[in-house]
Formats: C-alpha cells, sequence, structure tokens
C-alpha cells in the first residue's frame, strides 16, 4: 500500500519536473540566440528524464530495478 503512496507522491513530483519542460520546450526560440545546441542538449536532457523517470517508477513498484531471476527454494534444517 505504502508504495502506491510513494508512486503516487513521484508521479506528481515529475509532472512538476515536466511541466517546467513543455514550458521551456515551449519558448526555447527566445533562448537560441545564447547557444546553437540549446535544442539538442534540451532533447537530450529531456530523454534522460523520461529513461530516469521509467526506471525510478518501476523501482518504486516493485522494489527492484532488473527483473531477478527466480530463485529455487532453499531447504532449511533447523
Amino acid at each position: 500500500m505504502s508504495n502506491y503512496i510513494l508512486f503516487g507522491l513521484y508521479l506528481f513530483l515529475l509532472l512538476g519536473i515536466f511541466g517546467f519542460l513543455a514550458i521551456f520546450m515551449m519558448h526555447i526560440r527566445d533562448y537560441r540566440q545564447y547557444s546553437r545546441y540549446i535544442t539538442t542538449i534540451t532533447r537530450a536532457y529531456l530523454l534522460l528524464m523520461v529513461a530516469i523517470a521509467i526506471f525510478g517508477g518501476y523501482h518504486i513498484l516493485t522494489g527492484s530495478i532488473f527483473p531477478q531471476t527466480l530463485r529455487p527454494i532453499q531447504r532449511v534444517n533447523l
């Protein structure tokens, strides 16, 4: 249950970050006079943020970043 609450907070934070990036992308032509690479850098940053968001959401929901292989049941002798 707490994973879903944490995931909801995570989504809320991501919406804020991507909202800021969307506003920046709408007004990027104002900043092109300062750097000709601003569009390329911003797109690379956006792709990196999307990748981090996907891995972060998966980690919050499942508890691991990469899927684990099934381990055989180990016998415990007491």
